[in-house]
Parts: structure tokens; sequence; C-alpha cells
């Protein structure tokens, strides 16, 4: 299961918990579960994304926050939210109307959102026995793009029990280095040895941003 689905499980789940246990209106609780949390999340920590700090000590990486999938995960949670409401006011009078069609358009929002920031990736990865598995994928980020190879490459089906648990494993968060000096959409993917494997059939990889519009590290 991919990370981005266990914590929209968590934030539903949350939201579901806090509306009938404390009695929270539902749009309430999905606006706080929903918006809330990942922006607060951003806030607390929006100091390691800038030049300098944790996430960027370099200066070179391009915060989450300034990107379009971000504010399309939350015009997505504004949705929900909208919608929430509109089943607190009623699902046939007036304002609960006019919530639903502030979700929809919230809605609608976020699916143009998420459109702008799928790029197209090519994941090349190097086999031990000198293959090379190549995939190309429609993603919002390049980890996403290497993730889907991993976990569902034709490539990677005949690997073994370890190694194939291994790679599932690390689909869920994958590892990669942003090459610099001047470099445009170019990633490096170093396959890390499981502690009960004595060798590897994968050794890494790289991944490339095939259209213009990759980030430039330099």
């Amino acid at each position: 299961m991919k990370t981005s689905t266990i914590l929209l499980t968590v934030a539903f789940t949350g939201a579901i918990v806090a509306h009938f246990t404390f009695g929270l209106p539902l749009g309430f609780a999905f606006l706080l579960f929903f918006v809330g949390w990942p922006v607060g999340g951003t806030l607390i920590t929006i100091d390691d994304d800038l030049p300098g700090g944790w996430s960027n000590p370099d200066g070179t990486v391009r915060p989450p926050w300034l990107e379009a999938l971000f504010w399309g995960q939350i015009s997505g949670g504004l949705a929900a939210s909208a919608a929430g409401f509109a089943v607190d006011l009623g699902w046939r009078t007036s304002a609960g109307l006019w919530a639903w069609l502030a979700g929809v358009g919230f809605a609608a929002l976020a699916l143009v959102l998420r459109k702008t920031s799928m790029h197209i990736y090519t994941v090349l990865v190097n086999f031990a026995d000198h293959r090379i598995g190549i995939e190309q994928y429609q993603a919002e980020s390049p980890h996403a793009a290497l993730s889907r190879f991993l976990s569902s490459a034709e490539s990677v089906q005949d690997c073994g029990a370890i190694e194939r648990a291994s790679l599932l494993k690390e689909a869920l968060d994958p590892k990669l280095i942003h090459v610099a000096d001047g470099h445009r959409g170019l990633w490096i993917w170093d396959k890390a040895l499981p502690d009960d494997c004595e060798r590897l059939e994968i050794l890494g990889g790289h991944v490339i941003q095939t259209d213009p519009r990759g980030p430039q590290r330099r």
C-alpha cells in the first residue's frame, strides 16, 4: 500500500471518529484532517524546505508547497470538506446545494492541478545479470515513477522472493539522489542490500524526466 493511500485512510478514519465520537460537524472534521493536517505540518517544517534547511541544504530543491501537486491535494481536501458541510446543512437545502457546488468546483481544481503536476519519467534499472529494465510512466514525481516500476514492472516479477519483498518495501518510499552539475531531471537510485540477502539481483538505476520541464540542480 502506498504511503499516500495510508495517509488518506488515516485522515478519513480520523475525521469519521471525530464526527461520531466528539460530535464535530462532518465538514469541520474533514477540514481538520484533509486540510488542517497537511497545512499545519507544512508550516511546522517549512524552515526545513528553505535554502540551508534539513531538506534543502544547498538551496537547489524546490519546496513541495510550491508544487501544483501540493495545492491539488489541498483542493481535494477542500472538496471533501465542502461535501461534509453539504451533509451537515442538509442534502436538499439551498445552503447544502451551494456547498455541493463548492465541492464540485474544488474537485475540478484538484484534477487540473494534479494534471499539471504530472510529468513523463523514464526508469532504467540495472540487473546483476547485465539486463536493463526500461519503463516509462506519467507520474507526479520521480519517486512515484520508480515506485510503480518496483511494484509492477514485468522485468522484476522473476526476482527471488527475498528480493521481491525488498523491492515492494522500498517502493513505499524510494530513495533518490538528484544529480547536480546542471543536470535537468536526472536521479540516481542506489539499491540497498537486504539484511537477509547475500547478493543483489538488482543493482540500482536511474530515473530521467523525459519532458523538458524537469528541475535543474546545480
